[in-house]
């Protein structure tokens, strides 16, 4: 038996297995939606939080699992992930949750620790599938017609000794079928695992791959100066259909933004709300809510500091905690209230519409964000980025 199909287990859909024919969104009569393993593994902390349990202390393994229909006739779904931890009183454990917030947690059943040489830690885990997916895309790579998504382990790179990895066969060079692994903290690519192509540059911190001087970045200047030198996208918005791009941030600008924010000695609820911004934008979901709960309790009849708590914890299927802020806000935010509630009736399935990509702009003390959310497809092929 090979070591995916023991991961995957008994009836979960296994890479080899006929696509559609097992899964949750099959069985549970739900559209599946795409859910990134950051989002998962937040949703995962405050879960437990929640339920006054220990919290994630090391995290062995990240595999997408059950609603995965990441097949190129599924257009690029993961609805699901796994998390193979260790909690903070050394008791290991198997959490498996869904696009419809569905938690579910149990002693591990075999011994995953002695299965990969070290575990993750949380302040490595920089990229999020969906980064390294449009990194590998924007490289020159494409994902394999059969993947699953990508899994987060750490592996030994030669001449970098062990990283943290998104791997699992699923991207590959096309012109001669190499496995690509995108390291998880600097956001370099290795052609397999064990080689680093010449002349790897030494990364410590992946800068989001901004560069200033590009034709995007150009373009996206002139177009979107309220995002600059924040952000630029890759392609003019809105995209006409078949054409896929990205937001690409620049990480160590918001990086130091965040860092002066957060060392203000006296922080009011404004503060909050941009740091908040900032932690989502860099893809910390946790930290986002956590920062946005102190805006909220400063100021809690500030609409718009409710209105962004609300759509990350609907972004990490935290939908009851979603519905309060959305229900929650006055007649003068009804607009964003009214497509708050219609988005979490198409994220639980209680109404079917055309998911996509969702772009908002998001203010902040150091200027406006944009936050580019993936609950649709998500392309499997190289294309202009």
């Amino acid at each position: 038996m090979s070591w995916l199909s023991k991961v995957f287990g008994e009836g979960h859909r296994r890479p080899d297995e006929p696509a559609g024919q097992h899964g949750n969104a099959v069985r549970e009569g739900r559209p599946v939606s795409y859910y990134s393993a950051k989002q998962a593994f937040a949703k995962l902390y405050t879960y437990l939080r929640d339920q006054q349990r220990p919290l994630p202390d090391a995290i062995w393994q990240v595999i997408p699992e059950l609603s995965v229909f990441y097949r190129e006739q599924f257009y690029g779904m993961v609805g699901g992930w796994v998390f193979f931890y260790r909690d903070q009183l050394g008791k290991e454990y198997e959490a498996r949750l869904n696009c419809w917030g569905d938690v579910r947690i149990e002693s591990a059943t075999s011994d995953f620790a002695k299965s990969v040489p070290r575990p993750v830690q949380q302040n490595e885990w920089l990229l999020d599938n969906t980064d390294a997916h449009m990194i590998v895309l924007s490289r020159g790579g494409r994902g394999n017609n059969d993947n699953v998504g990508g899994w987060l382990m750490a592996s030994n790179i030669e001449g970098r000794g062990l990283r943290p990895l998104w791997a699992g066969h699923t991207w590959c060079r096309p012109e001669n079928g190499s496995e690509i692994v995108v390291d998880a903290q600097t956001g370099e690519l290795y052609q397999q695992i064990g080689r680093v192509p010449p002349k790897q540059s030494q990364i410590v911190e992946w800068n989001g791959d901004f560069d200033p001087t590009s034709s995007a970045a150009e373009m996206s200047r002139s177009q979107y100066s309220y995002w600059w030198p924040r952000a630029y996208t890759t392609t003019p918005l809105p995209r006409p259909p078949g054409v896929i791009g990205r937001i690409v941030y620049n990480r160590a600008l918001l990086r130091a933004s965040l860092q002066e924010e957060s060392s203000r000695t006296s922080r009011n609820a404004s503060s909050w709300r941009s740091s908040g911004v900032l932690q989502c934008v860099l893809g910390n979901w946790l930290k986002a809510i956590e920062d946005l709960d102190q805006a909220v309790q400063l100021a809690p009849h500030n609409d718009e500091f409710r209105y962004y708590r609300g759509l990350i914890s609907m972004y990490i299927r935290d939908f009851a905690s979603a519905t309060s802020d959305f229900k929650g806000l006055s007649s003068q935010f009804e607009q964003q209230s009214d497509e708050g509630l219609r988005t979490l009736a198409i994220l639980r399935g209680e109404q079917k519409r055309e998911l996509s990509a969702i772009i908002l702009n998001l203010q902040s003390n150091f200027g406006c964000v944009p936050l580019e959310i993936w609950i649709g497809a998500v392309p499997l092929r190289s294309s202009p980025l």
